[in-house]
C-alpha cells in the first residue's frame, strides 16, 4: 500500500513561488505515494494538479494583505489556533503517514494539534538569510526536534546541519513544461516573479532604461510577469521614464511555457531568492540567464556556467553582460547550450530517489 502524505498549505490559489513548488512536488510524487493537498480556503489550485491527488479544505481561510508584511503577520497569528483545532480533526480522519509543511507557522499548528514530530516533514522555501525574526525564532525553538527537514540548497543544508538540524538535501523538481525551446532571435527578455522589493524589478527597469538610452536595446522588449505591492511603483517608473514602448507588465499566467518559448533571455535582479523554480525552468529549456548572485540557492543553480552570475548590486557589470548578450546571437547560443548542460543535475529520477530514501528511512525508524 502506498504511503499517504498530506501537503498542508494555506492556499493553492495564488500564483506564487511556494504554490508552484508544492504543485510540482505533489505531481511528481503522486505515482509513488498517495497524496492529499490540505488547504485552508477553497480547494482549488492556480497551477495544474494531477487528477489522482485529493484536495480538501479546513474551511479556515486566512486573508493575507499582500501589500503589507506587518498586516500579514497579524492575520497569520490570529488564524493559527483556529487552524490547529480543525487540523487536529482533519488529520485524525485522514490518518496520513506524514504531513508536509512549508513554514514555521504551519509547524506550530501541528504542535498545537498534537501531531507527533515523527510524522511531520519540514521544508524550506525561502533564502535563510532573508527570513524575518519571527520565522527565525519559531524555527529555532521548534525545528531541531524534528527528524525530517528538507532543504533544496546544498549550502543551506550544510549550514542547518552545523546548527543541529536534521536536514536533508533534496533539490526542487523542475516543473513539467511543454517541449519548448527559446527563440534566441526573438529580442524579448522576460522576468517572472512577484512585484516586490525582494524581486527588485525597479533595478531591472533602471538597467533596461540605460540600454535604451544607449541604443543597445531599442528594438528589444522587456516583459515583466507578476503582481504585488510594487505594481504602482513599477507602473509609475515606466510612465515617468517613457518606457511604455519597451516594457510590458502582465499578470501571472498558467501558460508559462509559451512565454519561455517566445523569449531569448531571462533576467533576474532579485535581492533575495530561495531555490528558484523559475531559474530551474529557464535552465531546463536552454534560456540564457543573467542574474544577481543574491543567494546560495541562486549560486548553486547557476554554477558550472549555467547562467551569468553578476555580483549582487553591481549594475554596471549586469549592464555590460546583458549588453553583450543583446548584441550577440552567438553569445546567446553559447549560453543556451551551457544552460541545457547544467540542467541535467535536476533530472526527475535522481530527485525521486532522494525522496524515497528519506521517506523510507524515516518510516522504518517509526517501526
Amino acid at each position: 500500500m502506498k504511503k499517504h502524505i498530506v501537503f498542508y498549505v494555506d492556499s493553492m490559489q495564488p500564483a506564487g513561488g511556494i504554490e508552484r513548488v508544492v504543485s510540482t512536488i505533489v505531481n511528481k510524487l503522486s505515482p509513488f505515494y498517495r497524496i492529499t493537498l490540505l488547504v485552508k480556503d477553497n480547494p482549488s489550485s492556480f497551477y495544474k494538479i494531477n487528477d489522482e491527488i485529493t484536495m480538501i479544505s479546513l474551511d479556515c481561510p486566512i486573508i493575507l494583505n499582500m501589500h503589507s508584511r506587518t498586516q500579514r503577520y497579524q492575520e497569520r497569528f490570529c488564524n493559527i489556533f483556529e487552524s490547529a483545532t480543525k487540523l487536529r480533526k482533519a488529520i485524525k480522519g485522514l490518518s496520513p503517514d506524514f504531513i508536509y509543511v512549508t513554514t514555521p507557522y504551519a509547524c506550530l499548528e501541528t504542535q498545537i494539534a498534537g501531531i507527533a514530530p515523527s510524522k511531520v516533514i519540514l521544508s524550506e522555501h525561502g533564502a535563510r538569510t532573508n527570513y524575518n525574526w519571527v520565522f527565525r525564532f519559531l524555527q529555532k525553538i521548534q525545528y531541531k526536534k524534528y527528524p525530517i527537514h528538507i532543504v533544496a540548497s546544498k549550502y543551506e543544508t550544510n549550514w542547518y546541519r552545523q546548527q543541529g538540524y536534521n536536514s536533508t538535501h533534496i533539490p526542487h523538481f523542475v516543473s513539467d513544461l511543454k517541449a519548448v525551446k527559446p527563440d534566441l532571435n526573438s529580442k524579448l527578455a522576460i522576468n517572472i516573479g512577484r512585484l516586490t522589493d525582494d524581486k527588485n524589478q525597479i533595478t531591472l527597469l533602471r538597467i533596461w532604461k540605460k540600454l535604451i538610452d544607449n541604443r543597445i536595446a531599442s528594438d528589444w522588449k522587456l516583459m515583466i510577469v507578476g503582481e504585488g505591492e510594487n505594481e504602482q511603483l513599477i507602473s509609475d517608473y515606466i510612465n515617468n521614464n517613457e518606457l511604455n514602448k519597451y516594457v510590458l507588465v502582465i499578470p501571472p499566467t498558467k501558460n508559462i511555457s509559451d512565454l519561455y518559448a517566445r523569449a531569448s533571455l531571462y533576467l533576474c535582479t532579485s535581492r533575495s531568492e530561495g531555490y528558484s523554480l523559475v531559474l530551474l525552468e529557464a535552465l531546463s529549456i536552454g534560456l540564457p540567464i543573467v542574474a544577481f548572485n543574491c543567494s546560495e540557492g541562486t549560486s548553486e543553480i547557476l554554477s558550472d556556467n549555467g547562467g551569468i552570475l553578476v555580483p549582487m548590486g553591481d549594475e554596471k557589470a549586469y549592464f555590460e553582460n546583458l549588453s553583450e548578450l543583446i548584441n550577440s546571437y552567438s553569445s546567446r547560443l553559447e549560453q543556451s547550450k551551457r544552460a541545457l548542460l547544467a540542467s541535467q543535475k535536476w533530472i526527475d529520477h535522481r530527485i525521486i530517489e532522494k525522496w524515497k530514501k528519506t521517506i523510507e528511512r524515516d518510516s522504518n525508524s517509526l517501526i
